[in-house]
């Protein structure tokens, strides 16, 4: 079979599966049914590859081309338009081509001469009642009505700025014709406010006959649900779900009246392929059923339906997009003829890609604190563990194995120890005491998070946990109940396996208890709880919008009277939100949009602005007051408000904004292109303009005292190393750093191990365990009062990106690696021992690479060296008389296995190893 006629065989079964009767010319009967298509049509300028026919009229054409043409069919449009305009053989009068299809077995094109006449990709073809109901109708297409929108406005005094520039924006898309558009709007700014109120436009303006509202898990259908039925137009005493039919997919069956069809991805999947729907999974959301693994996953393919043909859909919403569901999912969205409308608060570079970069709006986080939408997170707690951080050992012998269902416990034998990383806890392994360590120090620092709230430890500010899976949480659930001695109510597992989750999110929402909740991915996204004032992370994830969509749970705002009905102990307005990390997830998105507003927690709002006024122009000084700002400016009265603006400085958001605006990119990018002058320039002088009204005395003076009428949040430093506010560990970190560096420099010419790595004259002196410890005793006495772990974790804070992470004891030889990298003698923070381990690796290539091998006994006495040298800086010939070389011969031993090797193997070692 040649090429095109390949490809006319699968179009030839498209055209049928879309309900045309297909004929040769020799059978011509166009009145059989509503669609024929007649192959090989005669025209004055050649046969048409197919001809289409509706109740009787020539409509329409489709050009086959063989799949090797595939990236050129869009150049067809001569040949097609030629067909399109000629006289047609055997009809009487002359018809109007107005539908042109180009297509492979691959690629299908379709271009409305009489709407658009632009070329655009559709999965298959058109039912024959679609293009009836186009071309025997005089009314304006769906495109057409598009265009319109703009005459029609609508209430804006219901909408927030950001979405009213949301929708604006939307609908001049839509009046360009473009089929993708992405809106981009922080976490509780309004996004399916804003995209209800589009669909309702959609629907009663453009005329379009039906919305799919696609999301990724069940919880997030029921709360569209919800929302389209609470939802009233401003142009209308009756509710959305009153005038349009709104159905939430639970099966395969669509009521043919729908006007606005909300389901899941996996279960539209399900309809198209015509599968069984029970046998999906649209409990748990795709980050948690797929982390991370996205691009590793096939995309899954779709077949034709002919109960919801591509013509069925005109637009649909994909709420969350971020999540990638384009990703794999692709065919569900490419499979319907529709306008594409994605919703996220964080739209990265792949979601604008899919979204051919139309991105028509997006209101950032920063933005959303700005304008009291959003509150920002104002304070970070870090409590690191070993466990966590490293992972752990079982020892050999008898151990305790948990069936993960039932609970069931199982003794059981190791038969070697088995040594776990921190990304089995609390999935293959489970270390109880780990969890107890992290929430007893969740509760005695509870006064540092909060230190204006009374009986904090009792009336535990909403606290949102999230854990690594059901099994986790319920650990977590068990021991945080048992450590606060609270009944079952205080604190309750809310994730898709508990009954009545719903009932439950109620409930922590709008009443006392719970007042801790423990979720996996259930309230991650998507989920409004104004009421949440701390997030305790104690899963990590690898998606910077997964990560900032579970920070969005806590930026939602509340007022006081609503705050206190769940916590009376309020005193305030919710003026930002406290994330705790026990798993290091911070460290992973230290650039994320949802950003700490606040880094000088220990500094009043008169102490930052001084600092300014003796020369700081830091970023953390100027976020920080902006920060204050942006919380004065919500708190203060409108008489206060009123006589701020005397000044002519513009309101305190206004301020607030020039300041953050200082260090924001775009901002700087786009200024910069307005100038001449380069990015830093522009960067000092919108700090200059900023700084302006800080600068203006009698503005401050009125600023601080209007402040004397209202409490802020003060944070008190955590001295426990390791354990605190983010800005405190980097604090003392560089003061350790500092310290230690200090130690090198003064005692380099005085201590021989610091002399021997200063000058790196590791040939002619050998460093010796004696040599270390010497000036390890040097080091943790005072003036310095540094040891290794102190050091190691103040670089960790530090270099995190410069660390290779490795499990080791608590080596003294790792010293070496310190101050071998305080003095940029590498540009990596490893172990000593793996430094040793790499050397050797690197040492043993390059012998290897030449004509000489060792045999496998050499190696053996070589690993053991290496382990030797690792521990004890170099090996000597004195040291083969010990253990572990006694064992196997000693000296002697080691000169016969060795007896064929030229080199002095010692001596190259330590050379090799250490140096």
């Amino acid at each position: 079979m040649k090429p095109e006629e390949s490809a006319r065989a699968v179009i030839d079964n498209k055209l049928e599966e879309a309900g045309y009767i297909l004929q040769d010319l020799v059978d011509f009967d166009i009145s059989i049914a509503l669609g024929v298509v007649v192959r090989e049509y005669p025209t004055n300028s050649g046969p048409v590859d197919y001809a289409i026919f509706i109740d009787g009229h020539a409509v329409g054409i489709v050009e086959a081309k063989r799949d090797s043409a595939g990236e050129s069919l869009l150049s067809v449009t001569n040949q097609t338009d030629r067909y399109a305009q000629c006289s047609w053989t055997h009809i009487s009068e002359r018809s109007k081509i107005r539908f042109v299809y180009t297509a492979t077995s691959i690629i299908t094109f379709f271009r409305d001469k009489d709407d658009d006449n632009r070329d655009r990709e559709v999965y298959t073809f058109h039912t024959p009642e679609k293009l009836k109901s186009l071309f025997f109708n005089d009314a304006p297409t769906i495109r057409q009505n598009m265009k319109k929108l703009h005459d029609h406005p609508f209430d804006k005094s219901k909408c927030r700025d950001c979405q009213i520039d949301a929708i604006t924006k939307l609908e001049d898309s839509f009046k360009m014709n473009k089929p993708r558009a992405l809106i981009g709007m922080a976490s509780g700014a309004g996004k399916t406010f804003t995209a209800i109120t589009a669909v309702y436009r959609l629907l009663s303006i453009a005329k379009i006959n039906r919305v799919l509202f696609l999301v990724d898990t069940r919880n997030l259908a029921e709360q569209a649900e919800q929302a389209f039925r609470g939802y009233k137009p401003d142009d209308s005493q009756r509710y959305f779900h009153e005038i349009y039919t709104v159905q939430r997919l639970s099966s395969h069956w669509i009521t043919n009246n729908v006007g606005v069809c909300i389901s899941t991805i996996q279960l539209m999947y399900s309809i198209l392929k015509n599968e069984d729907s029970t046998k999906i999974n649209d409990i748990d959301s795709l980050n948690e059923q797929y982390p991370d693994k996205f691009d590793n996953l096939p995309e899954v393919t779709v077949g034709y339906n002919s109960k919801y043909p591509i013509d069925f859909f005109d637009v649909i919403i994909i709420d969350e997009c971020h999540r990638s569901i384009y990703n794999i999912w692709k065919q569900v969205l490419d499979y319907f003829d529709a306008f594409l409308i994605g919703l996220t608060a964080t739209p990265d570079d792949r979601t604008k890609a899919f979204f051919n970069s139309n991105l028509v709006s997006e209101y950032t986080h920063v933005q959303a604190v700005k304008d009291h939408v959003n509150v920002p997170r104002i304070g970070t707690f870090i409590i690191k563990t070993r466990i966590t951080s490293r992972g752990g050992i079982l020892l050999k012998g008898p151990i305790e194995k948990r069936v993960r269902n039932t609970r069931k416990l199982i003794q059981t034998l190791n038969d070697k120890n088995i040594i776990y990383s921190r990304s089995e806890l609390d999935r293959t392994v489970v270390n109880k005491h780990q969890i107890r360590l992290i929430i007893k120090r969740f509760i005695s620092v509870l006064p540092d998070l909060f230190p204006k709230r009374e009986n904090v430890r009792s009336e535990v500010p909403k606290t949102l946990i999230f854990a690594k899976s059901d099994s986790h949480a319920d650990d977590i659930v068990s021991i945080i109940r048992e450590e606060f001695t609270k009944d079952n109510d205080f604190c309750k597992k809310i994730t898709y396996s508990v009954d009545n989750a719903h009932a439950l999110i109620n409930r922590f929402r709008n009443e006392y208890n719970p007042r801790i909740v423990v979720t996996v991915d259930m309230i991650s996204t998507g989920t409004d709880v104004k009421c949440i004032e701390c997030l305790l992370f104690m899963r990590d994830v690898r998606s910077r919008s997964y990560y900032e969509q579970m920070l969005g749970r806590g930026t939602r705002t509340i007022d006081l009277d609503e705050l206190q009905i769940v916590s009376p102990s309020a005193f305030d307005d919710k003026t930002g939100f406290i994330v705790v990390d026990a798993v290091g997830v911070t460290e992973s998105f230290k650039k994320t949009d949802l950003r700490q507003l606040e880094y000088k927690r220990n500094y009043t709002l008169e102490q930052l602005i001084n600092s300014v006024l003796n020369g700081k122009r830091d970023a953390k000084t100027l976020v920080s007051i902006a920060n204050r700002l942006i919380i004065l400016d919500r708190k203060f009265d409108v008489e206060t408000k009123k006589k701020l603006a005397k000044f002519n400085h513009g309101s305190l958001k206004e301020i607030a904004s020039k300041l953050l605006n200082c260090f924001e990119k775009k901002h700087i990018e786009s200024e910069t292109t307005k100038n001449s002058k380069g990015p830093s320039d522009i960067k000092q002088m919108l700090i200059n303009e900023a700084l302006t009204p800080i600068f203006d005395s009698e503005f401050t003076k009125f600023l601080l005292d209007a402040c004397k009428n209202y409490q802020t949040m003060d944070y008190t430093q955590d001295e426990i190393v390791q354990e605190g506010f983010v800005e405190d560990l980097k604090n003392n970190a560089d003061k350790h750093i500092s310290t230690f560096h200090d130690f090198i420099i003064e005692n380099k010419d005085k201590i021989d191990a610091l002399s021997i790595i200063y000058n790196c004259s590791y040939r002619t002196r050998h460093l010796t365990y004696a040599m270390i410890d010497e000036m390890y005793e040097i080091l943790i006495r005072e003036p310095y009062s540094l040891t290794r772990k102190l050091l190691w974790d103040a670089y960790n804070t530090k270099h995190t990106s410069k660390i290779v992470k490795q499990r080791t004891e608590d080596k003294l030889a790792d010293i070496v690696s310190l101050i071998r990298f305080e003095l940029k003698h590498t540009s990596k923070l490893e172990m000593f021992s793996t430094e040793v381990a790499d050397k050797f690796k690197k040492w043993t290539f390059k012998i290897h690479a030449g004509d000489f091998k060792f045999d496998y006994e050499q190696m053996r006495w070589l690993r053991k060296i290496k382990d030797h040298i690792s521990v004890n800086f170099n090996i000597s010939w004195e040291d083969l008389e010990t253990s572990p070389f006694s064992s196997d011969g000693g000296i002697i031993k080691f000169k016969e296995v060795f007896s064929n090797v030229e080199i002095n193997i010692l001596e190259e070692l330590n050379n090799a190893l250490v140096a």
